[in-house]
């Protein structure tokens, strides 16, 4: 019964043998359907039960609305990382999300900042210069130049 319910709500794929889900979706892209995950309704149809705590349902095909039952399995958390990692969805070590989506230091794309002038910055307030005159040279404001004497920002530096 719940094989039909997948069936009826999905679409062959024929170059890859993915089921591809109709209805709704999550904004991850998996299929989402009244009765929970359609990769876990997958998982369900092909073992006879659905996953225990502790289970992660799997994508062999990497697809994420994809509900055909030969291509999910389970595993643990550290399954599905190394799944990432071996597929090249993650670099090893690293949140590749962070990586690319939280940029430091002049890479940033609001950085009004090099690393040579924060250098400069800190040698200046070593100094004894006032943080303001050192805001008005660089062109930033006071409070930044506090965040970089306090080590709050640019602490790579």
């Amino acid at each position: 019964m719940l094989a039909r319910y997948l069936e009826e709500r999905s679409i062959p794929e024929p170059n890859t043998g993915c089921r591809l889900w109709l209805g709704a979706c999550t904004k991850a892209g998996y299929a989402n359907s009244g009765r929970g995950y359609g990769h876990h309704l997958a998982y369900e149809v092909k073992t006879g039960s659905a996953p225990g705590p502790g289970v992660v349902v799997r994508h062999k095909c990497d697809v994420r609305c994809c509900v055909n039952p030969d291509h999910v399995l389970g595993g643990t958390t550290a399954d599905n990382a190394q799944d990432m990692v071996d597929r090249g969805r993650q670099w090893p070590g690293r949140r590749a999300w962070a990586v690319r989506n939280n940029p430091k230091g002049e890479d940033h794309r609001m950085a009004k900042l090099t690393a040579a002038e924060v250098r400069s910055i800190r040698a200046a307030l070593s100094l004894g210069e006032l943080q303001k005159h050192v805001a008005v040279r660089f062109g930033v404001s006071k409070s930044t130049i506090n965040l970089i004497a306090l080590g709050r920002i640019w602490k790579n530096v």
